[in-house]
């Protein structure tokens, strides 16, 4: 998703209400980590003000059009910025790895998933940490995926842009959808994408193997704890010694 390079320049401004980023910034401020893994940073958002307030900070991301924007921004230099999905993280050492923007439910395959958990864990330092989210499957979001429930009109410098999502399927924790971006000028991108919805179960199951504790789970960002109606599975996972 975002390989468009206009739908990566405008990612900020049709992503303005981010509320993802304060829970992150709090976690890594309490944790005080040394070197910060972002890993799926997109456009850079976090990592800068990551960076800007001193923590040492690496942003990975397999879009080369979200990094372009990432490089281009006030502070960039202070990030060391690389191409490339978890498999690139053997260069990296980190006492924090970061995943946000429900990047781990991109991982579809389970074999894919665990890949990632396992390289995250070889790059973690003693007492490291990993956190992260995913929706929380229970409620079933994707049912509200549609034109009527999820359309969006957002302004930006160049117009209105109108973007929504439209559920197609759902199989095995596997939902298949569209996102639509409808710009300006009248044209529509479409992006077709399919996103796995894990159990609490298989998540903390996938952790353990891959040498990992659950350390906190939240339902929500503000902490609350998870339920049936949770949107999020947010997780803070530790490495095990």
């Amino acid at each position: 998703m975002f390989d468009d390079p206009q739908l990566a320049a405008l990612y900020d401004a049709v992503n303005l209400h981010v509320e993802d980023t304060p829970f992150y910034v709090q976690l890594t401020t309490e944790l005080a980590p040394v070197d910060v893994v972002d890993i799926g940073c997109g456009t850079g958002r976090l990592a800068l003000i990551l960076a800007a307030r001193g923590f040492r900070v690496t942003g990975i991301d397999p879009s080369p059009q979200m990094l372009a924007v990432a490089r281009g921004k006030p502070g960039a230099d202070a990030v060391l910025w690389v191409d490339g999905g978890t498999e690139v993280l053997w260069q990296q050492e980190a006492d924090l790895a970061l995943m946000t923007g429900h990047v781990a439910q991109f991982f579809i395959r389970e074999t894919d998933w665990r890949d990632a958990l396992r390289h995250i864990r070889r790059v973690l330092r003693p007492g490291g940490r990993l956190a992260f989210e995913t929706r929380n499957p229970t409620p079933r979001p994707w049912e509200s995926w549609t034109w009527q429930d999820s359309r969006r009109v957002t302004e930006a410098p160049a117009g209105q842009i109108e973007t929504w999502y439209d559920f197609a399927s759902v199989r095995d924790g596997m939902v298949d959808y569209t996102f639509y971006h409808r710009f300006p000028t009248g044209r529509v991108v479409r992006e077709d994408s399919v996103l796995a919805f894990r159990t609490h179960e298989q998540i903390s199951a996938s952790l353990a193997d891959s040498g990992l504790e659950v350390e906190h789970v939240y339902g929500d960002w503000d902490c609350s704890p998870v339920s049936a109606k949770s949107p999020e599975l947010i997780y803070v996972a530790r490495v095990r010694t």
